[in-house]
């Protein structure tokens, strides 16, 4: 062990998340990100299991919500959104819905494929859904950095915990991480710089923004890669990043929110 490591406990942050330690100077986690490219389609869903351990990747994320819980009737889709023909952000998301028995298989699929099940609950009954699944970690969406009773709600589980930063202000970050710190959840806490811009061009990526998250937080940072290019993730590595979280789909042409942005 080299002196710095001895004494810059961020050399030293790692987190373990099922049979991986993730942290400065280990494998790179790899995260694909499947998201609602199931299009709520449970069968779909079970193709994107195997399409991710066919590429090689260490988990298959999905993101767990209910659509009545998380968008009123009158909030309009975004932008990037419009082409699914939604009526409204609760219509789109009502489509994308993953109920607990679909999830229960993809969480069988992913055993028999030897990938971690991870994902994104969008509210605190969706942290215990998740629990039932026994997920080996928990990951918060950056919408979700200041969301106090979501966050809580996670801290208790005991888990690893990934967390986005998209869009959050410097003090917004220093503000999440002191949190983490007072709740004593900062030796399973990392962090994923992310440009909340869909898809992000190349321009606009700010990879060495990766670093100095590191510096900031102490605890090994990664990449939530919103380019359409298959290179942005190298030089995420090149630039410090531990984990890297990708969206795929089965078709970039289909109709959903998220598959022109996907590889």
């Amino acid at each position: 062990m080299t002196d710095e490591r001895r004494t810059n406990p961020a050399r030293r942050a790692a987190v373990r998340i099922g049979g991986q330690t993730i942290g400065p100077g280990r494998p790179v986690y790899v995260v694909a990100e499947a998201g609602v490219n199931h299009d709520g389609d449970a069968e779909r869903a079970l193709r994107l299991v195997d399409i991710a351990a066919q590429a090689g990747a260490d988990a298959v994320k999905f993101q767990v919500f209910q659509a009545d819980r998380l968008a009123s009737s009158c909030a309009e889709t975004a932008g990037y959104q419009k082409q699914t023909g939604a009526r409204s952000q609760r219509d789109m998301l009502q489509r994308l819905e993953l109920g607990d028995d679909a999830l229960a298989r993809v969480r069988q699929r992913c055993q028999a494929r030897g990938l971690e099940l991870l994902a994104t609950p969008f509210g605190v009954e969706d942290v215990d859904r998740l629990l039932a699944l026994r997920v080996p970690a928990i990951k918060i969406a950056s919408t979700d950095l200041n969301n106090l009773p979501l966050l809580e709600r996670a801290v208790a589980t005991d888990l690893p915990l990934i967390v986005s930063t998209g869009a959050a202000r410097r003090t917004e970050i220093l503000d999440a991480v002191e949190r983490f710190r007072r709740w004593q959840a900062t030796p399973r806490l990392i962090l994923l710089h992310c440009v909340s811009c869909y898809p992000t061009p190349l321009e606009a990526a700010n990879l060495r923004a990766i670093r100095s998250l590191h510096e900031l937080s102490g605890v090994p940072c990664g990449f939530s890669d919103h380019t359409i290019s298959t290179q942005t993730g190298a030089w995420a590595v090149a630039a410090g990043a531990c984990v890297l979280e990708k969206h795929f789909t089965y078709d970039r042409t289909a109709s959903g929110p998220d598959h022109a942005m996907s590889l």
